[in-house]
Formats: C-alpha cells, sequence, structure tokens
C-alpha cells in the first residue's frame, strides 16, 4: 500500500480514511504501507511474514502492519492553481522535488518487499506505482478519495491532473468513493466505467458526552479546509441570509487553509452582527464538543469525492445540508441537498430544520439509520474482493 501517511491536518479526511481501511484490511492480507511522513523511531515491533525489517533503517510494525515512513512534506491536497506568481511558481518547484524524491524513495523501498499487489492512494503515488507495476508486471489498484479536479477552482487540466490521468488509465482496476467520483473519472479522465469500483467511506461509532452549550442561538457549522474546493465563502453568503431571516442564529467555520485571511479581511460574514465564529483546525476530541453544541451541519462544496465530516455530524445528531456535488449525500438518505450555487435552496432548507422540529428529528434518525449500514469493514472486504479480481 502507497501512502497517504498517518491523519494529520495535511491529508484530513483522506488520512482517517485509509487507516481505518488498512486497519480491517489486515485481517485478509499481509499489509505494508510505504507512505510519506517524518522519521520515526523503531517500536512495538513484532514478526511478521515477508517482510524483512532488518533490511529498512526506519520501519514501525505495529498490530501486523509493517510501515515504511519517508521523510516528506508531499500534501495530496496541493493543487498548482495555474502557478502565476514567484511565490506560486517557488511552491510548485519545491513540491515537484518532493514528489520526485518520494518516488525515488517508494521504488527504492519496494525492492526490498514481496508483495502480490500495488495499492496506491491519490496522485502523489501514482509516479513510484507506475514504476513498479512496470519493474514488476504486478496488478495495480489505484483508490481515489480527492482529484486535482476538485481542488482546482478553474477546473482547467495541470501536470497534476496528467499524473493522475496517465496512472489511472494503465490501473488495472481503480476504486472511487463515491459515484459522484466515479462519474469525474469517466467524464474527464475518460476512464473506462467497467474498471471502476465504488467503495463509500464509512464511520466508526462515536460516543460523546452531553456538552452544555455556550449559546442559545441556534448554531450552524462549517468544517473543513479553507480552500476554494469547499465553499467556505457560499457558506458565508448562506450565513447572511439565514441570519436576515433568523437572527437567533450564530455560524461556525471550522478549519483553516489558504483562504482564512482572506475569509476573515473581505468582512462578507459582518452582516451577521458578531455571530460569526473561526475556529481554526480543532482537533478530534474538541470536534466532538464542537458537533454536540452546534445544531446544523452544511457543507456547500463545490466539488466533494465525499465529504467525512458529514458522517460525523450526522452520526453525532445533526441535521446536515450538502451540496449534491457531494459523495457523502449518496449514503445519507435524509440529507437536505441543493447545487452549490443555489445559496438560496441552501437557506431555505436551514430555515425549514430550524423552524419544524418533526422534520428536524426525522432527518436526524433517518440519517442515523443509514449510517448504521456504513462500516470500515465493509468497506475493506469490498476492497479485497478487487484485490483477489486483478490478481485471478
Amino acid at each position: 500500500m502507497l501512502g497517504p501517511g498517518e491523519p494529520t491536518a495535511l491529508n484530513s479526511g483522506l488520512g482517517i480514511a485509509t487507516q481505518h481501511i488498512a486497519e480491517y484490511l489486515k485481517s485478509q492480507v499481509e499489509l505494508t504501507i510505504i507512505h510519506p511522513g517524518e522519521n520515526i523511531e523503531t517500536k512495538n515491533s513484532y514478526e511478521i511474514r515477508n517482510v524483512d525489517t532488518s533490511k529498512f533503517e526506519d520501519v514501525v510494525v505495529s498490530r501486523d502492519i509493517a510501515r515504511i515512513s519517508i521523510t516528506s512534506k508531499l500534501t495530496p491536497y496541493f493543487y498548482s492553481g495555474g502557478s502565476s506568481t514567484p511565490e506560486e511558481i517557488e511552491i510548485e518547484s519545491v513540491v515537484r522535488a518532493e514528489l520526485k524524491s518520494f518516488t525515488a524513495e517508494v521504488i527504492s523501498a519496494s525492492k526490498k518487499l514481496e508483495f502480490d499487489v500495488i495499492y496506491a492512494h491519490d496522485w502523489t503515488t501514482i509516479p513510484s506505482a507506475l514504476e513498479i507495476k512496470e519493474a514488476t508486471n504486478k496488478p495495480l489498484i489505484i483508490h481515489i478519495h480527492s482529484l486535482d479536479y476538485d481542488r482546482n477552482p478553474s477546473q482547467s487540466e495541470s501536470w497534476i491532473f496528467d499524473i493522475e490521468k496517465k496512472g489511472l488509465l494503465a490501473a488495472d482496476h481503480v476504486i472511487a468513493v463515491s459515484q459522484y467520483t466515479s462519474d469525474v473519472l469517466t467524464q474527464h479522465y475518460q476512464v473506462p466505467e467497467h474498471k471502476i469500483a465504488i467503495v463509500h467511506n464509512a464511520i466508526d461509532s462515536r460516543e460523546f458526552d452531553q456538552v452544555q452549550k455556550v449559546f442559545s442561538e441556534k448554531m450552524i457549522l462549517f468544517v473543513g479546509r479553507l480552500t476554494g474546493q469547499k465553499g467556505p465563502s457560499i457558506f458565508m453568503q448562506i450565513a447572511a441570509k439565514v441570519h436576515e431571516q433568523m437572527p437567533d442564529t450564530r455560524f461556525v467555520m471550522a478549519g483553516s487553509g489558504e483562504l482564512l485571511k482572506q475569509l476573515i479581511e473581505t468582512g462578507a460574514y459582518r452582516s451577521v452582527s458578531g455571530k460569526f465564529h473561526f475556529t481554526g483546525q480543532v482537533d478530534h476530541e474538541k470536534m466532538n464538543e464542537l458537533y454536540a453544541r452546534c445544531d446544523i451541519y452544511c457543507m456547500p462544496s463545490i466539488s466533494e469525492p465525499f465529504g467525512l465530516s458529514a458522517l460525523e455530524a450526522a452520526s453525532m445528531g445533526l441535521p446536515v445540508v450538502l451540496s449534491k456535488q457531494s459523495g457523502a449525500a449518496e449514503v445519507l438518505p435524509a440529507a437536505f441537498t441543493a447545487d452549490y450555487w443555489e445559496v438560496n435552496e441552501f437557506v431555505e432548507h436551514i430555515i425549514t430544520l430550524l423552524k419544524d422540529k418533526k422534520v428536524y428529528e426525522k432527518s436526524v434518525k433517518d440519517n442515523q439509520d443509514a449510517i448504521h449500514q456504513l462500516t470500515w469493514q465493509k468497506a475493506a472486504d469490498s476492497i479485497f474482493e478487487i484485490m483477489k479480481k486483478v490478481i485471478d
């Protein structure tokens, strides 16, 4: 398995999803993960089959998973963005160099391993996966959690798009996290439909203590990286219109990213009279408290392959209002949805939920019933079946 690294602010939902997949997949395969990260000392090592850990200077073997960490600051959520300014050109140059170095290290490490399948995640691992496939003739599965198409606001082709397309066309099988992503793969990357399998993300059951609400007003929550893809400026427009009709409301934007400073400076939220809160990056425990303190989750993403935080919010008892351009809407049958550009429709959904207790409670119950059917074990089982298929 190649990438993407332990869950951090740099890989957020992708890191969380792949960590769960690995934990459940390990019972069915002998799993070795090569991923980017900071160097870590060997610890908690156990004997496992087929991987001679003495060949590596830096490997952690934990609970039957061998993890080879390669020093790298690659982030899968980088997009080229046109690279028009000197600063952008410099950043892109650094990213290209990081990718080249990481690829060389992955290929070197792979030569010391025995394996049957190459299981790669997103664009940062595609160059090394292709070279390993060419050298070994082993089948390649690429699991797509997010695409340059999603991250690039202009949705124009870039050098990362080219890397993705080359890998996706060469792969033996492609896993998409949603039908939405599968459609993007066929329409924009020309991946044959028969080569794509859809494996939705899941969520573990979440236990949380009751917390005291800080404000008496109803609170509407946005969670995500503050990038164009996630639609934070759209959320600000939604907030202003909701507050205009229902002044007894507050709005929370949880997350950090390149647009944070710009969002604060534009002051698009000022019409909500000091009832708009920026939290910055929030850790797991504090995030649970935030879900518990809020009343509605809103995700107006422009292009969202899945949206794991929508499942988290629904599991914590919040009704969710999502863009139709999201994968999570496929597994939350009682989600309220609108095209991301339909601000007024988002507003109508939120106000309906705030005013109608029966609609609110039914939405929560129906989504939680659906979530109980989603498990990481089922996701891992589906991935294992794909592995068997490409080997046969």
